[in-house]
């Protein structure tokens, strides 16, 4: 049930960071991924656009405070 939850706030926060991306192209980040504290999950994503072919794409991971992936999205 968590991770389903988890995999629709997923989905809202794809949709968001996609219509983001839209408005600024030029924008590009780099993080060091750190497991989340124990007993949560913690969902990691990215996307990319392009408006020379009009297309986008996003996708992403959870995973539990051990760093086992639980499931993944695109």
């Amino acid at each position: 049930m968590i991770v389903g939850q988890a995999e629709t706030v997923a989905i809202h926060i794809r949709n968001v960071a996609v219509a983001e991306s839209k408005e600024d192209s030029s924008r590009t980040t780099a993080s060091i991924w750190k497991a989340p504290c124990y007993g949560w999950v913690k969902i990691n994503f990215d996307g990319a656009t392009t408006e020379s072919e009009n297309w986008s794409n996003a996708g992403g991971v959870l995973h539990d405070s051990h760093g086992n992936r639980l499931a993944g999205f695109r």
